[in-house]
């Protein structure tokens, strides 16, 4: 739905204010309070709607531009500061010998063929209505510049869709949800695995009386995600299930992680009315009224890159396309993103890409206004001074590179941003083990995976296990059937078909797009099929065992010593003895092979919010807008569209000039939120929502 046009406010927006019911669904149900009137001043359209004039020419000031780091973030970055300013000069510092960051996929060779194995992030979930549309935009850009994307999405009736597990008290549950046609049979599954299961105990009474919970006090700035849930739905749904789902993202401790923080739209619904009506009856609420609630900060987002994806006709068929996906990822792994964005960027003479080269210190001069780079094994700073610098690195690398040298009089990094960067999120080490199978049917369910929540005992994990992924389920094709001749229709571009249903796609699209006649279009239909037909592969994995992954560690690590760690080959025995306990998986892997991931997700802690907003004053007060950050570690989410999504906007905000920003100064307001109306399509700021 367009909102708005990219550039500009448009005129004829009509805004839509609805009545607020005099009525709660809530145990007080016939309550006749009235709504508070809205204290928010009504803006104008184009700030309602995110939308912004763009300058007649990008920043002149951006001639050099720095980028530390060549993860996701740091080559999304340089990918759209390269189309939105094209005469800058972009160097990207990369400590590591390879880019992409904790993308990392690795193709193994065994008796049959190849098996890919995922040491990071493995696949990616469309999320129109969210980050994910930034995605979708920067693949749509990519693929025009080069068709053989690889792309291997998964329907939303797929079983890794459908299929996912927690591991509760000693076997695996299947959580309900979507089933595959929506049968009676399965919804009545669903119900009596909530009845019958131990995991669900105290569940349907905790939803039932959650609206009688009473409201946080006024003057709760954050908590814990485990103390929020608890104090609403009980310590059984914290423990038991939320505990699981938290492991699974972020390998962290809910009595440690923000609320506010990672679930912004639960803990805006407590405190949205004063009348403390409850999640549950706002969320029934806006159901029944036909309402949803968008975040500000991602309907900004689409209304400015909205048509800004290249291709309008591509984009949109590539949206359609992506709408009927439950995730997706690559042929090549999820490293493909990195390495399509690589092969971009090496192409283009204003670049230069130095991996092995890590940042040793970096000064600002305040009368330039431009910063010096000292990198490690140098004993003089880099030739070229730069004018932005955009680090994707975490506040610890970032403060050991602004620390100013004994030398240095005065120094260049005042004393309260160091102090903001010491306060940085903490991190945990996930082990990530991989195992190859030669027996293509183990008997493990179709599904995603499952997780391990904390209130496993430890008898049960002694291994202090997160999970386990079913990677082949999320693999596409094995052995034989991986490698299948296939062409490519032109009303479906990047979209292969198998030979025996090409012909009737593209019959049927002759006879719609073309008006031709059923024997024409059949005819020209078997024309186009023998002259196109290509060897493409649809799936991961050439070889047709089995993968698992199995992830441990974690915050159940917090505090080990180095020496407390399990090394690779320990960890590849634990892996195979959970495997046993819980699956009864006693057949020996043909490869497996583990990786520690140190420092690798960032824990977003309580207070995290307003530590970023002590970083945004005191890096902008240092270097008046010069310096941006993006990445995981700066916009409290671990997701690649995340970081996709972040770069995006960091490189605008250099085009433009906006040297009020740094990348952080959302956190120092409070969460907006747009009520849009599903049936006229118009959208208004919350009535309810709390003055910043």
């Amino acid at each position: 739905m367009r909102f708005a046009c990219r550039y500009g406010s448009p005129h004829n927006a009509v805004k839509l204010v609805l009545p607020r019911p005099a009525w709660h669904f809530h145990p007080r149900l016939f309550s006749t309070s009235v709504s508070r009137p809205n204290s928010i001043p009504e803006p104008d359209d184009g700030i309602l709607l995110g939308a912004y004039t763009p300058r007649a020419a990008p920043n002149p000031h951006a001639q050099n531009i720095a980028i530390l780091g060549g993860g996701i973030t740091g080559l999304a970055t340089a990918y759209n500061l390269a189309g939105e300013i094209p005469h800058a000069k972009i160097t990207i510092y990369e400590a590591q010998d390879r880019l992409g960051g904790w993308i990392d996929s690795e193709h193994v060779e065994v008796d049959d063929g190849k098996v890919l194995f995922e040491w990071g992030p493995r696949t990616l979930r469309p999320d129109l209505r969210g980050s994910g549309e930034a995605t979708i935009q920067l693949l749509t850009k990519l693929s025009q510049r080069d068709d053989n994307v690889g792309l291997l999405g998964f329907s939303r009736t797929s079983p890794a869709a459908l299929n996912r597990y927690i591991y509760y008290p000693d076997h695996l549950v299947r959580m309900p949800g979507p089933s595959k046609g929506g049968s009676i049979a399965a919804i009545f599954n669903g119900l009596y695995t909530v009845l019958t299961e131990p995991i669900f105990s105290g569940v349907l009474p905790a939803l039932i009386a959650e609206p009688s919970v009473e409201c946080r006090a006024l003057s709760t700035r954050d908590e814990s995600v485990g103390e929020f849930i608890s104090r609403r739905y009980g310590k059984a749904v914290a423990d038991n299930l939320l505990s699981a789902l938290f492991h699974g993202i972020y390998a962290g401790d809910i009595y440690k992680l923000s609320a506010r923080t990672l679930l912004p739209r639960l803990w805006y619904l407590e405190g949205r009315d004063q009348d403390g009506n409850g999640i549950n009856t706002e969320m029934l609420e806006l159901f029944f009224r036909q309402q949803s609630l968008l975040s500000y900060d991602w309907v900004r987002f689409h209304n400015r890159y909205l048509g800004d994806a290249g291709d309008e006709r591509l984009f949109s068929m590539q949206q359609m396309r992506f709408a009927g996906m439950s995730i997706y990822s690559f042929v090549n792994g999820l490293q493909r993103l990195s390495t399509l964005l690589e092969n971009t960027l090496r192409e283009n003479s204003n670049i230069s890409i130095r991996t092995s080269t890590p940042v040793q210190h970096l000064q600002f001069d305040k009368s330039t206004r431009e910063f010096n780079i000292l990198t490690a094994g140098s004993s003089e700073p880099e030739p070229t001074k730069y004018d932005y610098i955009v680090s994707s690195v975490s506040p610890k690398i970032l403060h050991d590179i602004l620390e100013p040298s004994t030398t240095e009089t005065p120094p260049s990094t005042p004393p309260d941003l160091l102090n903001a960067l010491t306060r940085r999120p903490s991190s945990v080490n996930v082990m990530v083990i991989n195992l190859y199978y030669h027996n293509p049917s183990l008997p493990i369910p179709a599904g995603f995976g499952y997780l391990i929540p904390r209130s496993i005992p430890v008898d049960q994990n002694p291994e202090r296990a997160l999970g386990v992924i079913f990677g082949s389920e999320t693999a596409g094709l094995r052995g034989k059937d991986a490698m299948q001749e296939q062409i490519m229709p032109w009303h479906m571009p990047n979209t292969p078909f198998p030979l025996e249903k090409a012909r009737k796609s593209w019959a049927d699209a002759a006879m719609r797009d073309k008006g031709m006649s059923e024997d024409d279009a059949r005819a020209e239909a078997e024309r186009s099929v023998k002259e196109q037909p290509e060897v493409v592969q649809m799936g991961q994995d050439t070889a047709s065992g089995t993968k698992l992954t199995v992830m441990m560690g974690g915050h159940w690590w917090d505090g080990w010593r180095e020496e407390d760690l399990p090394s690779p080959d320990e960890a590849i025995e634990m892996a195979k003895s959970l495997l046993a306990r819980h699956l009864k998986l006693t057949e020996q892997p043909i490869v497996a092979k583990a990786k520690l991931q140190r420092d690798c997700i960032p824990q977003y802690q309580v207070g995290y919010r307003e530590d970023m907003a002590r970083t945004h004053r005191a890096m902008l007060s240092a270097f008046g807008g010069r310096m941006k950050v993006a990445g995981t570690w700066w916009q409290g989410g671990v997701g690649v569209n995340d970081c996709v999504k972040k770069a995006r906007e960091t490189s605008t905000s250099i085009r433009e000039g906006w040297d009020d920003t740094t990348g952080l100064e959302g956190w120092e307001e409070n969460e907006k939120w747009i009520l849009r109306d599903r049936r006229s399509g118009k959208s208004v700021w919350d009535p309810l929502m709390k003055s910043p």
